[in-house]
């Protein structure tokens, strides 16, 4: 028996059980694995007639993320659970300059994808263990040289740091504007002295744009790739 219909124009998923996709990798800039999902419900769908993403699960960057069922229409969010994703992974995607970061996280993002305003209205993120910061030092010096004295100084506490408790409050706005922000404590180390530091760290960025720049650098590799392919001479025929 199939496990779909058509009936009054409208598509019947899940006669007996969910119709179900499973994908063993997804090649993107952040590789995502075991990508395993179900849908039931109807489509076209309404309130008396509504379609459910009943489950979302896949591996990336050394965790699990999981979407609790998605209900459409929607009338409360979705929970995207996240689970001891290792974050030097996403930092060497991103390949950042000024400083390497090293720390597994988990958390909560609630997510609202018809509010036309924003994405992630509540979400949080919490360190699962002790992270290490370091700064990159010629970034470290152009702080320090550029502040205050009293600022140069955290700076120099800031070069090398263990950090024992991160959580971060998450929102993400329907244009792709992120705002973070983290409360932070933990140890600098600075000229053979510990010292207690704790911060609190706002950080706003446009995701879309941050997407956009990781397929470029994609795109641009492919098109070289051609370019050389292109340009090797061609085999003569005996």
């Amino acid at each position: 028996m199939l496990s779909y219909r058509l009936a009054q124009s409208r598509w019947q998923l899940w006669l007996r059980q969910p119709v179900s996709l499973h994908i063993d990798e997804v090649v993107s800039p952040i590789p995502l694995r075991e990508l395993d999902t179900g849908l039931k419900g109807f489509y076209p769908f309404d309130d008396a007639h509504p379609l459910t993403l009943t489950h979302v699960r896949l591996n990336t960057l050394g965790g699990k993320v999981r979407l609790t069922p998605r209900r459409l229409p929607q009338h409360a969010p979705a929970v995207l659970k996240v689970e001891g994703v290792e974050m030097s992974e996403l930092i060497t995607a991103l390949n950042p300059k000024q400083f390497a970061l090293s720390w597994r996280v988990s958390g909560e993002l609630p997510l609202l994808l018809d509010d036309p305003t924003q994405v992630i209205p509540r979400g949080w993120l919490a360190s699962d263990n002790l992270m290490t910061l370091r700064l990159d030092p010629q970034f470290a010096d152009a702080l320090s040289q550029r502040d205050i004295a009293t600022a140069a100084a955290a700076v120099d506490w800031l070069r090398y740091m263990e950090i024992s408790n991160l959580r971060a409050g998450l929102h993400l706005s329907r244009a792709g504007d992120l705002t973070l922000n983290a409360d932070i404590a933990g140890t600098g180390a600075h000229a053979s002295a510990r010292r207690t530091v704790r911060l609190h760290y706002t950080h706003r960025e446009n995701i879309w744009q941050l997407w956009r720049s990781l397929r470029f650098g994609e795109r641009v590799e492919q098109l070289l790739e051609k370019q050389a392919a292109a340009a090797m001479p061609a085999e003569e025929e005996p």
